[in-house]
C-alpha cells in the first residue's frame, strides 16, 4: 500500500509538472497577451483625459440622425413613404433582392434542389403584385430574423462551412417598426421595409396596426431605453416566456402604474411597467405591459454620446458568441457597432459597408496604394471610439498600448503567425479585444494594410 501511494505521488507530480509547462507555454503560442485589465473598458478610459465629454449634445442627435437619413441610401425613413407604391418597381426590388441562390450549398454540403429553388422563386410571389399596392403598417412583437428568401432553410457558402447562414440578412427587435409591402405565396413570410432594411420576415411576429400609432410607437412618452447587451422582460404566462430585448431597444414607460395593480399575476414593487406590442385577434396590434426588472440596466434617455459610453457600451457585449446577420441570438461586427451607437440615439445603417461610406462622421480613406507607415501614422490620430473598416469587417479602437493598437471587434476568424512562426486560423466566434497588429488575412496580409477607410466618432463639420 505505501509503495502503491508513492506511485501515486509521483504521478500527481508529474502530471502537476506537465500542466505548469504546458499552461505558459499554450499561453505564448498566441503572439499576444490579454490581461484582466485589457478587458476592463474603465482602463481605457482612464487613458483617454476627454473620454467623457458630449460629442454631439443630446438635443442635437435627432437632427444628426435626419442627416444620416438623407444622405445614405440604405436608411428610409417611413414617414416619407407614400399610401401605395409602385408594384413594378417593388417586384423588381423582391426579385432583385431574393435572387435563385444557386451557388450555396445546403448544411448537408449538397447544393439545394432544383426543384426546391422553383419552390422558392414560386414562394416570393411576384405575380400577385398588383399594379399599385397599398402600404401596410405592423410592429414587430419580438426579435425576429431578416431572410433573403422566405423560408427558414440554412445555405452556406461552401460544404464543411455551416457558421454563416447566407440567407441571415439582419433581425429587428420589439417595437421596430416597419412596411409591410407584400407576402409570400403561402402568406407565413411578410417582405418588410424598416428604417435599415428591407427583407423577408415571419408574418407572426408582426402584429399589424394603423399607420399613425406604429409611426408613433417609437417617440410614445416617457419610454425607458436598454442599455444592457441583451435583457429578458419577467415571464408573462399570456407568451409562456419573457421578452427578449436588445441593447437600444425602447419602449414606452407607464411611470404612474399603481404598486399594487399587478402585471402578469406579478406586484411592480421592483420593476419598470413597460408597453409592448403583442399579436391580438387575427395577428392585429395590442398594446400589453409588461415588467422589466430594475436590476437591468436601462435609462429614460439615451445615454450621452461620449466615447466613455461608447467603449463602456462596447465592453458590455465581450464574450457574445458571433453570429452572423444577428444569426443565433447574436450579432456580427455591423450589428454589434450599430446596437452600440442605438444605445446613445445615433442610427446606424446595417451593414459594414455603408457605414463605412457614410458622410455623417469624420473620416479618413485609406488607398490601397498607402504604405504601412502611413497607415500607423493615419492609425495613431484616431482616439478610442472611432472606427476602422476593411472589406466585410469594422472594428472600433478602444486605446493604445506599448506601441500597440487595442480593437474591440465582433469577429468570426483572423489568420495570425504564432511565436514559433507558424501561420494559424483563430476561431474568435464572438466579441473579443486583440491587438491589431497581429491580425492577417488568409493570403497573408496585415489587417492594417487592408484598411480602406478610419471613422472618427465626431461627427463631420
Amino acid at each position: 500500500m505505501p509503495a502503491l501511494n508513492a506511485v501515486s505521488h509521483r504521478l500527481r507530480c508529474v502530471l502537476l509538472w506537465s500542466l505548469l509547462c504546458l499552461a505558459p507555454s499554450s499561453r505564448a503560442a498566441l503572439p499576444w497577451t490579454i490581461d484582466a485589465h485589457h478587458l476592463d473598458a474603465g482602463f481605457w478610459i482612464a487613458q483617454n483625459a476627454g473620454a467623457d465629454d458630449v460629442l454631439l449634445p443630446r438635443d442635437q442627435i435627432s437632427a444628426f440622425n435626419r442627416r444620416q437619413f438623407a444622405g445614405d441610401r440604405s436608411l428610409r425613413d417611413l414617414h416619407q413613404l407614400p399610401e401605395q407604391i409602385d408594384g413594378d418597381t417593388l417586384r423588381t426590388q423582391i426579385a432583385s433582392f431574393s435572387q435563385d441562390p444557386s451557388t450555396r450549398v445546403l448544411a448537408s454540403g449538397k447544393p439545394p434542389s432544383k426543384s426546391l429553388r422553383r419552390r422558392w422563386q414560386k414562394d416570393l410571389n411576384l405575380s400577385a403584385i398588383a399594379k399599385h399596392v397599398p402600404v401596410a403598417w405592423g410592429l414587430v412583437t419580438t426579435r425576429a430574423d431578416l431572410r433573403t428568401l422566405p423560408t427558414d432553410t440554412a445555405l452556406f457558402s461552401t460544404q464543411g462551412s455551416t457558421d454563416l447562414d447566407r440567407l441571415q440578412e439582419s433581425a429587428l427587435f420589439p417595437g421596430d417598426a416597419v412596411a409591410i409591402l407584400h407576402h409570400s405565396r403561402d402568406r407565413q413570410w411578410a417582405f418588410v421595409q424598416s428604417d435599415r432594411y428591407a427583407a423577408w420576415m415571419h408574418q407572426d411576429q408582426l402584429a399589424v396596426g394603423d399607420r399613425q400609432t406604429v409611426l408613433g410607437f417609437a417617440t410614445s412618452e416617457p419610454a425607458r431605453w436598454i442599455l444592457a447587451a441583451t435583457a429578458e422582460s419577467s415571464f408573462d404566462p399570456e407568451i409562456a416566456h419573457g421578452l427578449r430585448l436588445d441593447m437600444g431597444v425602447r419602449l414606452p414607460w407607464v411611470a404612474d402604474w399603481p404598486m399594487d395593480q399587478a402585471v402578469s399575476g406579478q406586484l411592480p414593487l421592483a420593476h419598470w411597467v413597460l408597453q409592448a406590442p403583442m399579436r391580438g385577434a387575427a395577428g392585429r396590434l395590442v398594446i400589453r405591459p409588461i415588467l422589466l426588472p430594475k436590476s437591468i440596466a436601462s435609462a429614460t434617455e439615451p445615454l450621452a454620446y461620449s466615447r466613455a459610453n461608447l467603449l463602456r457600451q462596447g465592453f458590455r457585449f465581450l464574450g457574445e458568441r458571433y453570429g452572423w446577420g444577428h444569426d443565433d441570438g447574436g450579432r456580427d461586427c455591423s450589428g454589434l457597432i450599430a446596437e452600440i451607437y442605438r444605445s446613445v440615439g445615433i442610427v446606424m445603417p446595417r451593414n459594414t459597408g455603408d457605414q463605412a461610406r457614410s458622410l455623417a462622421f469624420a473620416r479618413t480613406e485609406l488607398p490601397a496604394t498607402m504604405n504601412h507607415s502611413d497607415r500607423l501614422q493615419a492609425l495613431g490620430a484616431l482616439q478610442p471610439g472611432d472606427r476602422l473598416y476593411m472589406p466585410g469587417h469594422v472594428m472600433m479602437l478602444v486605446g493604445q498600448r506599448d506601441g500597440e493598437f487595442y480593437v474591440l471587434h465582433d469577429a468570426h476568424t483572423a489568420r495570425v503567425q504564432d511565436l514559433a512562426g507558424n501561420r494559424r486560423d483563430l476561431t474568435f466566434r464572438g466579441v473579443v479585444v486583440t491587438p491589431l497588429s497581429p491580425l492577417l488575412s488568409e493570403d497573408g496580409r496585415s489587417w492594417i494594410d487592408l484598411l480602406t477607410v478610419l471613422q472618427t466618432a465626431t461627427p463631420a463639420p
